[in-house]
């Protein structure tokens, strides 16, 4: 019997421990003025200043997470972007030019009637890489102009106490959303239907 062995018993519950995450979660909150999402779009056509590749920042995010420490695979995230915080960050673009940039950006994402663009994870995998540091898939729903899509976000997380922060890319196809790509200049310009969002996010503990 195993209770006739007392170091078996010790070592099964030694690795009880070590595999068995607690069960007290910790809750953090995005830091909007520290956390960067850009969207970088690539345009095909006339040479105009419309022509060029643009960096585009969403300024109007909030969000939660919550995991048990020391095991970030139980993680949870929710975020959220407003829809018509989008602003162009190019330099050298006229005011005109902008406005126009980012008045298109409006209406490709409805943001009249789809108000908030949301990533709510529903599984998370993590791999060590160092010190409090992994690399990590969040595979998720992206709720973006009144569509649903699952991805799989990659991303490089660091972990302290008081501050998770995560950076990382992905590529999304416009048109996956039900979003026409821009066409501008009569026609002679277009947008690419690919974006590539590159983020930099930072939570801090509530």
């Amino acid at each position: 019997m195993i209770s006739n062995h007392p170091f078996l018993v010790a070592a099964m519950a030694c690795l009880a421990a070590t595999e068995a995450p607690p069960s007290t979660r910790v809750a953090y909150r995005i830091d909007a003025r520290q956390s960067r999402l850009i969207v970088e779009t690539r345009t095909d056509g006339a040479t105009s200043t419309f022509a060029h590749d643009h960096r585009i920042e969403a300024r109007g995010i909030t969000g939660s997470m919550t995991f048990t420490p020391n095991f970030p695979d139980t993680a949870a995230l929710e975020m959220k972007v407003r829809a018509d915080s989008l602003r162009l960050t190019d330099a050298g673009v006229a005011d005109k030019d902008r406005r126009q940039i980012e008045a298109w950006i409006r209406r490709a994402l409805g943001a009249d009637r789809y108000g908030e663009i949301l990533f709510r994870s529903t599984r998370i995998s993590a791999e060590p890489l160092g010190d409090r540091l992994f690399e990590v898939q969040i595979s998720g729903e992206l709720f973006l102009h009144g569509r649903r899509k699952p991805v799989t976000v990659p991303a490089q997380v660091f972990l302290r106490a008081d501050m998770v922060r995560a950076k990382g890319s992905l590529r999304l196809r416009q048109t996956d959303f039900g979003i026409t790509p821009a066409s501008l200049v009569g026609g002679t310009l277009t947008v690419q239907d690919e974006v590539t969002l590159t983020f930099d996010i930072v939570c801090l503990r509530s």
